[in-house]
């Protein structure tokens, strides 16, 4: 407003913050919501703090209390009870848990991470979601009457560059690669997408500045194989490198042969001085287009926060098919045992 009483903080990329009133920050509350609705897309989160978790488990049990939700999980108030949260930020949440819900269910289904949920540190918040000794629904998907077989789980992969092989991929040229072995992504019914994993040291496009600081490390994802009656499939990926602190969500696009995107500089790689490197991927396959039949494109994930304040007409869609051989952008990965992709062909 005018005054600055009530102020919406914004990202470079239009993703809210903060929200700020009468001076107040509501920045952990804002934080708590978009950790949610990254649960709920089965997003890969691998560094969330454990005040965001906390926030996000009193936002759930106020939520679930109010609806009278059957839970023994929340019967016991959080341990920060004391914390009034405002009645604006409830009724928010509870709106936002709603389209969240129902854009996820009504879209592309709703997709939970097995290495997100139990990577959580709030000891009390996995049970309000999932309950992974009984394979069964938490409380909250339990009030939108989500059975356990209508859940997509996002499938899990890894490579390891170490020892002998980080020297050889330290070592690369520009638009020179290391190769993994071949991955299975198994679809629902309709047999498997084998594929592997080009690792550059930088992409071929630096090869005019090879070593500069504007050079990229770069990851390629090639498919090997489909079924037979599928022509392309719509792919989104999530990718996590702990030992460069590296955490991307590629949003989702139609891959036919393969496609590539950046990582981080190389000049990261080089200033940290590492004698190895971890990917663990996650990876959607939300729709499969068949072969002479037209795709029907999925909504894109911008953020339901962020449309909450913005114009409806500002939603994007998965991009057209491409052109055979065309490059797109992506990858994949989750927390049951990893695929590993490391043995080299």
């Amino acid at each position: 407003q005018p005054n600055g009483t009530h102020l919406i903080v914004m990202g470079a990329t239009l993703s809210i913050v903060d929200m700020v009133i009468h001076g107040m920050s509501h920045k952990y509350y804002i934080l708590a919501i978009r950790f949610l609705e990254q649960l709920l897309s089965g997003k890969l989160i691998m560094n969330c703090s454990a005040r965001t978790e906390n926030e996000l488990f009193v936002l759930l049990s106020q939520f679930l209390s109010h609806d009278s939700a059957p839970s023994a999980a929340v019967s016991n108030p959080p341990h920060h009870q004391h914390q009034i949260t405002p009645k604006y930020i409830t009724a928010i949440f509870a709106n936002m848990v709603q389209k969240m819900m129902t854009s996820n269910l009504q879209k592309n289904g709703l997709w939970l991470n097995r290495n997100s949920l139990l990577g959580l540190q709030t000891p009390k918040l996995l049970p309000l979601l999932y309950d992974f000794e009984r394979e069964s629904v938490g409380p909250l998907l339990h009030f939108f009457d989500v059975q356990p077989f209508q859940i997509n789980w996002v499938q899990p992969f890894r490579r390891n560059i170490f020892g002998a092989l980080w020297s050889e991929f330290m070592a690369l040229k520009a638009g020179e690669f290391l190769q993994s072995n071949h991955g299975i992504y198994q679809l629902d019914g309709a047999g498997f997408v084998a594929f592997h994993i080009k690792n550059y040291l930088q992409s071929s496009s630096a090869a005019a500045d090879a070593g500069s600081c504007s050079s990229m490390t770069r990851l390629e994802v090639c498919i090997k194989s489909l079924p037979a009656s599928v022509e392309a499939v719509c792919m989104q990926i999530d990718v996590y490198v702990p030992e460069i602190s590296v955490n991307l969500s590629i949003e989702p696009v139609w891959v036919q042969t393969d496609f590539a995107f950046d990582v981080c500089p190389l000049k990261k790689l080089q200033q940290r001085k590492l004698n190895s490197l971890t990917f663990k991927f996650g990876l959607k396959i939300l729709a499969v287009q068949a072969h002479q039949s037209k795709s029907v494109p999925a909504e894109s994930a911008i953020s339901l926060l962020d449309q909450t304040f913005l114009s409806q007409s500002t939603l994007g869609r998965v991009p057209a098919l491409p052109a055979p051989g065309a490059h797109g952008e992506l990858d994949h990965m989750h927390y049951t045992p990893y695929y590993d992709l490391s043995s080299q062909q």
